[in-house]
């Protein structure tokens, strides 16, 4: 665990020391909105070693849901592609379908953590 003045536990909203989150694209993007806003606060995310376990359900759940929103998509996509006459449109279609499903995602995003379970092995 790194220690940082500003690290917010992502799980709690406390600031405590923990496992730090990976920069994605969604948190890139959410930091960018902030700034744009002028309400960005600077802080490193992370996990605190109380809310692991927590955070391991809530990520497994995320990527459950990411793994049933791809098959359902694979499957509308492909029926969508073998039965329509016109082609374009339906690739189209099912790119607004892949949209819907990633926001359907949102509310359960959980993000990666940089190497948590190493260090936890570790202290063991």
């Amino acid at each position: 665990m790194k220690s940082s003045s500003n690290s917010v536990c992502i799980i709690c909203g406390k600031k405590k020391n923990g496992f730090e989150v990976e920069e994605d694209l969604f948190i890139k993007g959410i930091r960018r909105i902030k700034k744009v806003l002028g309400i960005e606060k600077k802080n490193k995310l992370v996990v605190c070693e109380e809310c692991y376990p927590r955070y391991l359900k809530m990520r497994k759940k995320f990527e459950d849901k990411q793994k049933h929103f791809t098959i359902l998509w694979v499957i509308f996509f492909g029926i969508v592609i073998i039965f329509s006459p016109d082609k374009i449109s339906a690739i189209f279609f099912s790119l607004i379908l892949l949209f819907l499903f990633l926001l359907l995602l949102v509310p359960y995003y959980i993000p990666k953590l940089k190497e948590a379970k190493e260090k936890l092995k570790s202290k063991k």
